[in-house]
């Protein structure tokens, strides 16, 4: 059904007719650009109360007609689409002649994949969820295509090829041209020529965030694919990959898309988190975008990976594009080429490092990467989860301090949540740490350092199978030079704002009984418009 059509009806006039303000109460004779000023700066100064941010625009709206129209920009211009939307009352609050001109950013949401409450107690223990076929997005189209202004858009959760060709092409065709932030999570593409096909549709792009979860089923795209005569400058690139994806790892096939053969490509900020043994590949992107990089967020969490190569028979390579890949296995093409997908398949997945190579390779290619050549860097904020053989610390630390300049910010974080008493070298980073947590306090503007204990010492799951393991009383022994500092054994995490003087020693620490590592996970999902649910009790 065309929207137009639901602009008639018992439900259209339930809303009653659209607002006409042209004889409204006006506020005064000040000029409408301070009207608007003054909203911007209420829809920009609550960040951390959405609710509270959106009353006080309620009430501007309602208050006269130099405030309506501002207050509306920021009431209504996000829509959100998932399964459980009401098709009627979206087509007719978000047409053209109500709500749809306010419009700028679409959030699209799978969750198809439900159990309803009253299957509840139905179902064996050992069932798989019930999953609801059928493309649901197909049902909005004629909605989406009467909005012209969108420059957002964020999609999450969805299998790529369950919304049906039609949605595909009309999302990579229709927003093409408007489109300048785009955030994806936890999409399961087909193949990786559906991804890089999404990606190459929106050319105008300022903002960027792929997010943990991606995958795809094999890749079959092709090296002209990654080459590209459009320049990418970027406000801000977010990457997180997965390090569980058994096919292959997306995130080196998308760095690889952001930075082959492109004639600029450049971010101010750049937020990404390393799982994978390629690490030449994330240390090429930064130096690609080293020159003109104000903030730097790295998390690093390298370990030894093999990917696997599915065991399909050639046919199932066979599935290039989109048509074919609904038509499922009936139509198979050439077998030649399904042999030469699963050859390359295989090729791809061979060529691996160990966990302790991953760090070497990385270590060395960061040590050819010099501050000097970024002169706009401001912000370093370094995350690393220890690797099993600490001595590769001592050359990360040696990379940051080697980064110092007396208008950078430092944030360090050591993240040792799944490690303990495994490590090798751990007496290594009693000495190290001392030594640079002195000097980083010293060079840098401002610096500070967290670390984040073993799980096995604070988590009663894992405790309590640990007969109580004594991890605190071993670190107390084993690292006199921390606690010379004054660094506390105890809670879930310690942090601390380095002092510039020796002055100032022993370091004042703050201790943290909460997971500071899940705060900033939903710090930075927060910036992409995501938010991560509270931990079940």
């Amino acid at each position: 059904m065309d929207a137009y059509a639901l602009t008639e009806g018992p439900e259209y006039n339930a809303l009653g007719p659209p607002l006409d303000l042209r004889n409204a109460m006006p506020c005064g004779p000040l000029p409408q650009e301070l009207y608007d000023i003054v909203i911007d700066q209420v829809a920009s100064s609550q960040p951390t109360d959405a609710a509270g941010t959106k009353d006080t625009l309620l009430a501007c709206m309602l208050a006269c007609k130099q405030l309506a129209e501002s207050s509306r920009k920021h009431l209504y211009q996000d829509v959100k689409l998932s399964y459980s939307s009401k098709l009627p009352r979206i087509n007719i609050l978000y047409h053209p002649s109500r709500l749809g001109k306010y419009v700028r950013r679409l959030r699209i949401r799978d969750d198809s994949r439900i159990r309803e409450p009253e299957w509840i107690g139905r179902l064996d223990d050992d069932s798989e969820l019930e999953v609801i076929d059928g493309h649901f997005l197909t049902t909005f189209l004629p909605m989406l295509s009467l909005l012209t202004n969108i420059n957002y858009l964020a999609i999450q959760d969805p299998k790529w090829r369950r919304f049906g060709v039609q949605t595909r092409t009309f999302l990579v065709q229709h927003f093409s041209p408007t489109i300048t932030k785009l955030h994806l999570r936890n999409i399961n593409f087909w193949n990786s020529n559906q991804a890089v096909r999404l990606l190459q549709s929106f050319p105008h792009l300022s903002d960027m965030s792929v997010l943990g979860g991606v995958a795809w089923g094999y890749l079959d795209h092709t090296r002209s694919q990654l080459s590209s005569p459009v320049p990418l400058s970027l406000g801000t690139l977010r990457i997180s990959d997965d390090a569980f994806c058994t096919i292959s790892a997306y995130s080196v096939h998308l760095v690889n898309w952001l930075v082959a053969e492109r004639p600029l490509v450049r971010a101010r900020k750049l937020y990404i988190c390393w799982s994978q043994p390629n690490t030449r590949v994330l240390v090429g992107l930064m130096r690609k975008l080293w020159d003109n990089l104000g903030e730097l967020h790295l998390c690093l969490s390298v370990q030894e990976e093999k990917f696997m190569v599915p065991n399909k028979n050639a046919g199932f390579y066979a599935l290039e594009d989109d048509e074919v890949s609904d038509a499922g296995l009936d139509d198979i093409i050439d077998p030649e080429s399904c042999k030469q997908w699963k050859m390359q398949l295989a090729a791809d997945t061979s060529i691996y490092d160990s966990g302790l190579e991953a760090w070497q390779s990385l270590n060395a290619q960061l040590a050819r990467l010099c501050i000097a050549q970024a002169p706009k860097l401001k912000h370093v904020t370094i995350e690393f989860r220890v690797p099993l053989d600490l001595s590769e610390i001592q050359t990360l630390c040696g990379w940051i301090t080697s980064t110092a300049r007396s208008d950078l910010r430092l944030d360090v974080t050591m993240n040792m949540e799944k490690y303990g008493s495994e490590n090798d070298n751990l007496d290594l980073i009693d000495e190290t740490l001392t030594v640079y947590l002195k000097t980083w306090g010293s060079i840098f503007s401002g610096t500070s350092f967290k670390v984040l204990w073993p799980y096995n010492v604070w988590d009663s799951s894992v405790s309590r199978h640990s007969e109580d393991f004594p991890w605190f009383n071993w670190a107390k022994n084993g690292w006199p030079m921390l606690r010379g500092l004054g660094l506390p054994f105890k809670g879930h995490t310690v942090n601390a704002e380095l002092p510039r003087s020796e002055d100032d020693y022993p370091i004042q620490w703050t201790i943290g009984e909460t997971n500071l590592v899940r705060a900033n996970i939903a710090r930075f999902l927060a910036e992409v418009g995501i938010t991560l649910e509270p931990p079940p009790p």
